[in-house]
């Protein structure tokens, strides 16, 4: 089975050391959201904090049949479930495009994070950064606006499934 959380820990030092976008990023697997706030470093305002929450594996053995009712091959695969925060620090008060008059929209949450990121983050591929067999079974992206009070940025939510044979 593949340490999916040792690839994506190698893959951020990487964006770190090339400043992917003229970022910093630092990578943490809190497994648990509480903990998301519990990390928090006193030079995080210039990075993109990457969480990987909610990390579930699923092993799958199979023993499918023929036509005849006799076993054939059977199967092992693992279903990798798990989320990707992308996060920044961020002001509760900040505006999140245009909503308070008086405040140009180059401040605002969309034009400082949520649009450069997703500009940055618009090729991010957890398979091929992987490069290992798995298929994608799924892959949904959502916009966080003022997470856990501190943070904005994506949520990356991922369902791999890693076939062993």
């Amino acid at each position: 089975m593949i340490n999916i959380v040792d690839f994506f820990e190698k893959q951020f030092e990487k964006w770190n050391e090339e400043r992917k976008c003229g970022y910093c990023w630092k990578f943490e697997f809190s497994q648990r959201l509480s903990e998301v706030n519990e990390s928090r470093q006193e030079d995080d305002d210039c990075c993109v904090m990457v969480f990987m929450v909610d990390y579930n594996i699923q092993k799958i053995r199979s023993y499918p049949a023929s036509d005849t009712g006799q076993f054939v091959e059977n199967h092992l695969s693992y279903n990798h479930s798990f989320n990707l925060l992308f996060l920044m620090h961020d002001d509760i008060g900040t505006n999140v495009h245009n909503e308070i008059k008086g405040h140009p929209k180059e401040e605002s949450k969309w034009s400082r994070i949520i649009h450069p990121l997703s500009q940055c983050l618009q090729d991010f591929d957890a398979c091929e950064i992987i490069k290992k067999p798995l298929r994608y079974n799924s892959e949904t992206w959502r916009i966080l606006i003022d997470y856990m009070d501190d943070y904005t940025g994506w949520q990356a939510n991922y369902s791999l499934t890693e076939k062993i044979y």
